[in-house]
């Protein structure tokens, strides 16, 4: 069960940064000169890589729980943490 606790914090979390970090690109910018911005942005790169790492925990957690538990759990949590984060991160000043 604290997989999917991990999973919810590792995605809750981290999607405040996403956002953020990956607000920062020019629209006029081509797919690679945006991938290539987006992966030396280390505002987007560390939550990026620290979501991955909640998707791959995910993923092996879905072969130890139902379904029917496992998903709710984590998506109900981790909108939780999401909308806690956007409230810290974005309206504390």
């Amino acid at each position: 069960m604290w997989q999917l606790i991990v999973v919810s914090l590792f995605w809750g979390i981290t999607n405040p940064f996403l956002k953020s970090g990956g607000s920062k690109l020019d629209e006029n910018m081509g797919i690679m000169q945006r991938t290539i911005s987006l992966y030396s942005n280390l505002s987007f790169f560390i939550p990026f890589v620290v979501n991955q790492c909640g998707s791959l925990i995910y993923y092996y957690s879905l072969g130890l729980f139902p379904i029917s538990l496992a998903i709710p759990l984590v998506n109900s949590c981790t909108l939780f943490l999401t909308l806690s984060g956007l409230q810290l991160f974005y309206f504390s000043s």
